[in-house]
């Protein structure tokens, strides 16, 4: 099962990508916002080599999508509920408190002391 997250830049979608405990299955790196802008031509590298080091800071800066690979065994069935049902269910250890009684005060209608 995989799932597929948006939003991140290129620097913190390369970061998911040495971390350990991610599995990133794909990095999909989606067209800049300025593509037909004057600066989408000079690059941020050396020009000889083509590599990561050789992008358009346009390129850098744009949005990715990361596909991240997740085990089965880590997914449980409670994982597609919603929040707000999760939140709905009574816990055992809450039938065991004791509800707190209400205090009641009585006001006594006088002059503040001088």
């Amino acid at each position: 099962m995989s799932f597929c997250f948006r939003g991140f830049s290129l620097h913190e979608a390369l970061a998911m990508l040495e971390e350990d405990d991610v599995n990133t299955e794909s990095i999909t790196l989606l067209p800049p916002n300025n593509a037909c802008g004057n600066i989408t031509d000079e690059d941020s590298g050396n020009e000889d080599q083509l590599d990561i080091n050789n992008l358009p800071p346009s390129m850098i800066q744009s949005q990715v999508e990361v596909n991240i690979r997740v085990n089965e065994e880590d997914w449980s069935s409670e994982d597609e509920l919603p929040l707000s049902t999760l939140q709905n269910k009574e816990k055992p250890e809450d039938n065991l408190k004791t509800k707190k009684k209400k205090k009641v005060y009585q006001f006594v209608q006088q002059d503040l002391p001088a």
